[in-house]
């Protein structure tokens, strides 16, 4: 894998974390997962620091998340980008994602919902930060291999 440092996001249930974990085992990734809440409060109260921790590891980093739609997450995001992130949006199709994300009973359904009516509100803005989109279910709505999703994301 040439990719040294990559940022994924994307909607609710597609597979961030999943990936993120397999880099980390398989590929020696770094994997800072925003979904903990440690790892978001430190990356909000001290993106500097926190970002220069990163970018000086001696091994790739690939960091995983839900998209926040706030001003300050885009600029995070931006910044990201700007220091070398590869930006991967997971995509795919939403009753796909809603079903996975049930699966999971970590929070209410709601959230789901609602996270996507305030992502396709924001839409044209995060394509407007040009990530590579990656539909992660395949053409029988199951999650693609994670070899697959690998395949994808560094082929670009």
């Amino acid at each position: 894998m040439k990719i040294q440092r990559l940022l994924i996001s994307g909607i609710p249930g597609t597979g961030k974390t999943f990936i993120g974990n397999y880099l980390g085992n398989n590929f020696n990734f770094f994997h800072f997962d925003m979904e903990y809440e440690e790892n978001l409060k430190k990356f909000m109260q001290e993106p500097e620091k926190t970002l220069s921790e990163l970018l000086t590891k001696k091994q790739n980093v690939v960091i995983t998340g839900g998209f926040q739609t706030s001003e300050s997450a885009f600029n995070l995001v931006k910044t990201l980008i700007n220091s070398g992130f590869v930006f991967v949006w997971f995509e795919g199709n939403h009753d796909n994602a809603r079903r996975e994300f049930i699966k999971r009973n970590t929070v209410p359904t709601q959230l789901f919902d609602e996270k996507i009516v305030e992502l396709k509100k924001n839409y044209s803005k995060i394509i407007g930060l040009k990530p590579i989109i990656i539909n992660t279910f395949d053409s029988k709505n199951l999650f693609k291999k994670p070899e697959q999703l690998v395949k994808e994301i560094t082929k670009r």
